[in-house]
């Protein structure tokens, strides 16, 4: 007679989880003449010790069903042969149900243009990603991205000009747990058009209040519609110190589609290097003359003397002799072999 029991299995662990079950598998056992099957054992909770046999599978794994939610099961395994020999145990392994959603949050859309736009959130658990739109909350339409990821981002594409979109979004876990977001809603930019207008602004003011315009044409007359471009723009001489943003608009209108960053414009005279020995040339330059005239100045100072009070000057023209009349410019300055060590500054 076969008394012979085969070895216990090994590798005993959990696969996988859903919301009502909990997947096992192990390594096979051995025996001397055949395994042929196994017997599964389960408790309830994280400590218990009380088991009760719930499956026989002739194979490696085991899929436990009917289980309670959000619950933690422990079990154990044995290997029996035709002679009726059971093993040791496997180890203990323990599982928990997973019936919780996962928790969404920061959804926003971006990098909104006339045909697309882009949908992130966070959640606190890997969730693939969904997201439900359409012209209505009735939405029609769905974008997916099937890799668990806690950042999501997804495109949308193939939308309409100027049109208001409601979307949702959804994030499925490994155990089949959805969670579903409230509705929100953007609205899609206009279509580029030959009139699309660029305006600088002071950050704040109306959108009718512009300092100066170009077309994205990059001047006063319309050419061709651009979704996308850059065009050099010229400030204008009267502009005072401070910051300003541009603002691109739809058509001619003040319909806003984009305002940029801050733009910082300094108006005065700066000279380099900043640490030279008499004899030496700096240089020295300016910028944003609102007025300027060819008998503007340059003059080396000692800090805090009278304007009368220059050391050596320079008209604009860089020479004693005025030349043009420049809003922007620079000019070698040479300083006097005779200068005491000190510090002093350029004014214009």
């Amino acid at each position: 007679a076969d008394t012979t029991p085969p070895s216990a299995p090994a590798g005993l662990a959990v696969t996988g989880v859903t919301a009502t079950g909990i997947n096992l598998s192990w390594t096979a056992s051995t025996d001397n003449v055949a395994v042929t099957g196994y017997k599964v054992e389960r408790c309830q909770g994280a400590a218990c010790t009380t088991f009760a046999q719930v499956g026989t599978p002739a194979g490696t794994t085991f899929n436990d069903t009917a289980l309670l939610g959000n619950t933690t099961y422990r079990y154990q395994v044995r290997a029996n042969d035709a002679a009726g020999n059971n093993s040791a145990y496997s180890s203990i392994v323990n599982g928990t149900t997973d019936a919780t959603a996962p928790t969404q949050s920061a959804i926003a859309s971006s990098a909104i243009t006339s045909s697309g736009a882009t949908i992130t959130w966070t959640t606190n658990e890997s969730s693939n990603s969904t997201v439900d739109y359409g012209l209505t909350t009735g939405y029609g339409s769905s974008a997916v991205n099937a890799s668990m990821v806690t950042s999501h981002s997804v495109n949308l594409t193939g939308l309409s000009a100027s049109t208001l979109y409601h979307y949702r979004v959804k994030s499925t876990d490994a155990a089949g747990n959805t969670a579903t977001s409230a509705d929100f809603t953007f609205t899609t930019l206009a279509a580029a058009t030959a009139t699309d207008w660029i305006g600088l602004y002071t950050p704040g003011a109306l959108d009718s209040s512009y300092i100066d315009w170009i077309y994205v044409s990059c001047s006063k007359t319309p050419g061709g519609s651009s979704a996308a471009g850059s065009c050099s723009f010229v400030l204008p001489v009267s502009l005072a110190s401070g910051p300003y943003e541009f603002r691109l608009f739809a058509n001619d209108t003040f319909n806003l589609i984009a305002t940029s960053n801050n733009v910082n414009v300094d108006v005065g005279i700066s000279a380099s290097p900043s640490s030279s020995f008499p004899g030496d040339t700096i240089t020295a330059t300016w910028g944003g003359i609102p007025t300027p005239t060819a008998t503007d100045w340059i003059g080396l100072y000692t800090p805090g003397a009278a304007n009368n009070a220059w050391i050596d000057w320079i008209y604009v023209s860089c020479s004693k002799t005025a030349g043009s009349a420049l809003a922007d410019g620079s000019c070698p300055f040479v300083l006097p072999s005779s200068l005491a060590a000190g510090t002093y500054n350029v004014t214009i």
